[in-house]
């Protein structure tokens, strides 16, 4: 595509880059990797627009459609069938102005209008595909998305170079991607470095609609056969992970930073300015090139196998019987990060709650009743220990049966106070509750053999003194404060640990429900890296 709009127009369409060969091969390469029943879905959501752009409504034909929107005229040859649509707002889209300085050149760069990059477009476009109900926002962000992967491949679409010298001469505002830089080739039409990239080194001429299916096919097949996805060192397998919890913005700048890197070392190497281009510096911008289309191909297939899930929209918006996409949405969607935070600290707190009454408290038998100080009294029957107790609590020493009513034992019932030791329980047995404190009878119990109907409460000083004098309240006061100080610590860690292995495990159980529920053969977003930056 056209890095400026004034550098180059035909026929009322600026030119793109690629050529419209390169961009529908890409996508061909992309269609050739995804299931079908992805490439329907792609289909369908392209086809919403067959009206007013013909001919440009499935997944290899929509990839020249940012292009050829700057038409502002329907006469011209790129531009024969198409509405005047004359939208040339989103040129800077197109793009990533990377200074290539190699004469230090102080820049002048009072043109700059602070215009968004192809790297700002495509992170804006994830995010639509994440949140966006609209069949209009996924099906524009989709057509830029499949066009954008391929311009940001092409190594003049990465740079801008910067030249007071010889060879260029004088370019204090840059080259506008080599569409400045003139050059004689044996093609007439390719009268500058940007036109010799867009074209593949003359391999890829031609221009939608005169690209033929089949050799588009065929030529797709072949790069794929070329250049098999494990002989490219650059590809990444995860580099998709980052969806949806995130627009994966330092993912594309790490491509186009690789793009980059390869204009300096080979776009700009071995030419000058008003020259003749020799033949290896053609056969050099065909290697590359097609390697960069085949690069190109893998990375739109794995960008679209992790956005089309999100696709999932009725043709009939209007109908919300017709729509369980909401539904369905918000399982495969996951969450988004804010949800995810907050989700992580409920989930945190519910964890730190169930380790502070399973690890943190003592091991308990039954629960009846509590006063105010760590004492505990059971009802019982007279005589016996009943497995069957009711819940006496708040109740102090001095409450009469009266008012106790159904809620705890009656005057001539047997009470029973508790109270918990290092050793066990010592258990009262006093004939009325007014004279509970004056043991009658008592007896000792290990916690671990003892299953009657007692609760072995915390470590209190009152309860350590009734049950064990002055020394034993002390050291189990200070025991409780060192058991607090442990038991925080212990808690944390654990908590922590437990926290992360469930999250993943709740991600994995979200990515297994979207694969069933969207039939995706495989779950690309693993998982939603909750704790990533």
């Amino acid at each position: 595509m056209a890095r400026r709009l004034a550098a180059l127009a035909v026929a009322g369409c600026p030119a793109s880059a690629w050529f419209d060969t390169g961009h529908m091969l890409v996508a061909e390469m992309a269609k050739m990797q995804l299931p079908q029943q992805h490439v329907d879905t792609v289909d369908r959501l392209l086809f919403g627009w067959s009206n007013d752009f013909p001919g440009m409504s499935d997944i290899v034909s929509s990839s020249v459609w940012p292009d050829h929107i700057k038409c502002t005229s329907s006469d011209g040859p790129l531009c024969s069938g198409l509405p005047a649509t004359a939208l040339s707002a989103f040129s800077a889209w197109h793009y990533v102005d990377l200074d290539y300085n190699p004469d230090h050149v102080l820049i002048d760069d009072a043109h700059a209008t602070g215009n968004p990059s192809a790297i700002w477009a495509l992170r804006q476009a994830m995010r639509t595909f994440s949140l966006s109900q609209s069949t209009f926002a996924l099906n524009f962000m989709l057509r830029f998305a499949i066009h954008l992967v391929g311009d940001i491949h092409q190594p003049l679409h990465a740079v801008r170079g910067v030249f007071n010298d010889t060879r260029f001469g004088d370019l204090p505002r840059g080259d506008l991607g080599g569409n400045l830089l003139r050059i004689k080739s044996p093609w007439k039409s390719l009268t500058n470095l940007h036109l010799l990239w867009d074209a593949a080194g003359g391999l890829y001429l031609d221009e939608w609609p005169r690209v033929p299916p089949v050799e588009l096919s065929e030529n797709a097949s072949a790069l794929l056969r070329e250049f098999p996805r494990k002989s490219l060192e650059e590809l990444n397998d995860s580099d998709m992970d980052c969806f949806p919890t995130r627009d994966c913005g330092s993912v594309f700048k790490r491509w186009v930073l690789h793009v980059h890197r390869l204009a300096v070392k080979d776009a700009y190497r071995g030419v000058r300015i008003d020259e003749t281009v020799s033949d290896a510096y053609i056969q050099k911008v065909r290697e590359v090139s097609r390697r960069q289309l085949a690069v190109a191909g893998y990375r739109l297939a794995d960008l679209l196998m992790v956005v089309i899930p999100f696709l999932q929209i009725s043709s009939d918006e209007s109908s919300l019987t017709n729509r369980p996409w909401n539904l369905r949405k918000s399982l495969t969607a996951g969450l988004e990060m804010q949800q995810a935070l907050l989700f992580v600290c409920v989930l945190q707190f519910l964890l730190l709650f169930s380790l502070a009454v399973m690890v943190c408290k003592r091991r308990l038998v039954k629960v009846t009743g509590e006063r105010e100080s760590p004492l505990l009294m059971v009802a019982a029957t007279r005589g016996s220990m009943s497995e069957t107790t009711r819940t006496a609590s708040g109740f102090s020493p001095g409450l009469t049966a009266g008012a106790m009513k159904d809620t705890g034992p009656k005057a001539s019932s047997t009470v029973w106070a508790v109270c918990a030791t290092p050793k066990g329980a010592t258990v009262w047995r006093s004939p009325g509750l007014r004279d509970w404190g004056e043991s009658s009878n008592h007896r000792v119990f290990p916690l671990a053999s003892y299953r009657g109907p007692y609760f072995s409460v915390r470590w209190g000083f009152q309860c350590a003194v009734q049950c064990g004098g002055k020394v034993l309240g002390a050291a189990a006061k200070l025991a409780r404060v060192l058991r607090r100080l442990l038991c925080r610590l212990l808690c944390r860690l654990l908590c922590r640990l437990l926290c992360r292995l469930l999250c993943r495990l709740l991600c994995r159980l979200l990515c297994r429900a979207r694969r069933v529920l969207n039939k995706v053969p495989t779950c690309a977003g693993r998982e939603f890296h909750y704790f990533r930056d």
